[in-house]
């Protein structure tokens, strides 16, 4: 009850708010939710450009290319525009784990987002 509380009240401030189970895949599930409750807010992802275009023949040619990342690198940029919103992101944790393989990482990241005087975590 006291993290659908913070949500709710994160959200009443125009902030999104992302809920999770301790499980694996816990960070993409992160990521997931934010993309989703904050599409309006977030720039769209792409990793392609337009690379030639051709006039005769007409059209164009779109170049597709993996730029590698990490989950705290994804966060920080997504964080980063909700900031410049005016928005935040909490993560709400249920059944959190000592076991767990993907929590440390959270923690890490907003230990990071701390110190970086970031709205998220």
């Amino acid at each position: 009850m006291l993290l659908t509380a913070i949500a709710e009240r994160a959200e009443m401030r125009g902030w999104i708010s992302v809920n999770v189970t301790d499980r694996d895949g816990m960070l993409s599930e992160i990521i997931v939710q934010l993309r989703q409750k904050a599409s309006h807010i977030l720039a769209p992802e792409t990793n392609s450009w337009l690379s030639e275009i051709h006039v005769h023949g007409v059209g164009f040619t779109r170049t597709r290319e993996e730029v590698p990342s990490t989950w705290r690198a994804n966060m920080t940029k997504a964080v980063s525009e909700l900031n410049e919103k005016g928005s935040g992101l909490p993560i709400t944790v249920d059944e959190a784990s000592a076991q767990s393989d993907e929590l440390p990482v959270l923690i890490d990241s907003f230990q990071h987002f701390v110190r970086e005087r970031r709205d998220g975590g």
